[in-house]
């Protein structure tokens, strides 16, 4: 269990996390949550285009072990929490995600 909460510190020490989230830790596995804000104005399309552009990238696998919150206001969807442990989602995914 040591060397589970000392990768987490190795993660954020090596700069291994999201731009936009949260790593955790509940005493027994590390999680990371990641936060995507599907804003209109970035040249990208509508907040739904991104957001569905976003959604549709993530691989089966990835839809097997995420747990996907999609907020939406006003009738659109404006922002996205996936949340997995660790081991699942590694830092260079993390950045592919982020560039969606």
């Amino acid at each position: 269990m040591a060397d589970d909460y000392q990768a987490l510190l190795d993660r954020i020490r090596n700069e291994e996390h999201p731009e936009y989230g949260t790593l955790s830790w509940d005493g027994q596995r590390r999680r990371v949550t990641i936060t995507v804000k599907f804003a209109a104005g970035n040249g990208r399309g509508t907040p739904r285009d991104r957001a569905l552009r976003y959604l549709a990238g993530l691989t089966p696998e990835e839809w097997a072990v995420l747990e996907i919150d999609v907020v939406f206001q006003a009738g659109q969807p404006v922002m996205a929490r996936l949340e997995a442990d660790t081991g699942v989602l590694s830092s260079q995914r993390l950045r592919e995600l982020s560039g969606c």
